[in-house]
């Protein structure tokens, strides 16, 4: 079982962040869409019990588990997390609703990853209410890259987006709602885009 350790920052936009990232030798691994499935049962005792059950289609489909950790912190999130590739999106989706789980919110984003060094990456998550960097990996690399890209005075987040997306709903005087996805419109020029903007994958600029 893998032990996940991560945190996030809102930010305003990507360029600096994206320089700040090539000038400390981290190289772009991809640039995707996502959707995202959370599965729970109906009387929701995965979320009660801090437990997330998801399916992911980017380039491929995977089930991801995860479950409370023992190891706490005021600055991460942490997470113990199970993951693995599956043949067909479609299918498992079919196996959770037979099996009695129901969907329990969905979700969009496209995802920059960045790789900062053995086993931490960087996330640059462009989501329908706003944008945000986030670290996973080993903890003092997390905390010296973030000082290193000016972030040390920004305030941390270890909310996952469900959790940010409810906040920015209540800030804004908007009715609740789980589900964070693009409008058809927006989904259709993000995804669009991504295949002009991937020219810089793998390069270490």
């Amino acid at each position: 079982m893998h032990l996940e350790i991560e945190r996030k920052y809102c930010i305003p936009g990507f360029s600096t962040i994206r320089k700040g990232l090539r000038a400390l030798g981290a190289v772009m691994h991809s640039r995707m869409f996502e959707e995202n499935i959370v599965y729970d049962t109906p009387d929701r005792r995965l979320c009660t019990s801090n437990m997330l059950l998801r399916v992911r289609q980017d380039d491929q489909a995977r089930i991801t588990l995860k479950l409370p950790s023992s190891m706490s912190s005021d600055h991460f999130k942490v997470m113990e997390e199970l993951e693995t590739v599956v043949e067909d999106y479609e299918i498992i989706k079919m196996i959770f609703h037979h099996l009695g789980f129901i969907e329990s919110l969905r979700y969009e984003k496209i995802r920059e990853t960045w790789l900062i060094a053995e086993g931490t990456v960087a996330c640059l998550d462009h989501l329908v209410f706003g944008n945000y960097i986030e670290f996973e990996g080993d903890a003092d690399t997390i905390e010296k890259t973030a000082t290193a890209l000016g972030l040390a005075d920004s305030d941390i987040l270890t909310e996952n987006y469900h959790q940010l997306n409810c906040a920015f709903r209540q800030a804004q005087g908007l009715p609740p709602d789980d589900n964070f996805v693009f409008s058809e419109p927006e989904r259709s020029r993000l995804i669009a885009s991504l295949s002009d903007n991937n020219k810089d994958v793998g390069r270490k600029i």
